[in-house]
């Protein structure tokens, strides 16, 4: 018992122990895994069941705002159906005040194969927030509650995501 309640304790105390500097010229890498459920527009479909990477390097413009860039490889299946989908595009993030606690946005490219239909791409809007939970100066695990909608040419077809991902990041100065 002593020992879950002394690593609850840490595990609690970490993020308040260390925080990176969130100022201008600073860098950000990492990356997120995530596992999460979609449901597309119209109601007889099932629900589609989604993995994914995504990689991500950030640039402090200004303290506590950040822009960068999005790598994600997507694997979805659906009833003996399968997608991949391979997107790039901008980011940016927002961190609050002195906290650990942020917002970020990112506008996707994606490309995406289907079974027995082909290649198609389309756009997607992935909204998110999250903390990072310093574990050292400048290392972070991030949690994220993510919202991401994409835009295809057939509205049926365009999905609504709703998810949690963990992440991983580095902050360099």
């Amino acid at each position: 018992m002593k020992k879950v309640l002394f690593l609850t304790i840490l595990l609690v105390s970490l993020p308040m122990i260390s925080k990176a500097q969130l100022e201008k010229g600073g860098k950000l890498v990492g990356g997120f895994a995530s596992f999460s459920s979609a449901k597309q527009n119209f109601s007889q479909a099932p629900s589609i069941t989604f993995i994914t990477i995504q990689s991500t390097i950030q640039f402090l413009v200004t303290d506590n705002f950040s822009l960068g860039g999005v790598v994600q490889y997507q694997s979805a299946s659906v009833q003996g159906f399968s997608q991949s989908v391979r997107a790039i595009g901008p980011m940016a993030r927002y961190y609050f005040g002195n906290s650990s606690f942020y917002s970020q946005m990112a506008f996707l490219f994606n490309n995406e194969t289907q079974t027995g239909s082909g290649d198609f791409s389309y756009t997607s809007i992935d909204l998110a927030v999250g903390y990072a939970a310093f574990l050292t100066d400048h290392v972070a695990i991030e949690p994220q509650l993510f919202h991401v909608r994409s835009n295809t040419n057939n509205s049926a077809a365009n999905l609504k995501e709703i998810g949690f991902r963990l992440g991983f990041q580095i902050y360099l100065d």
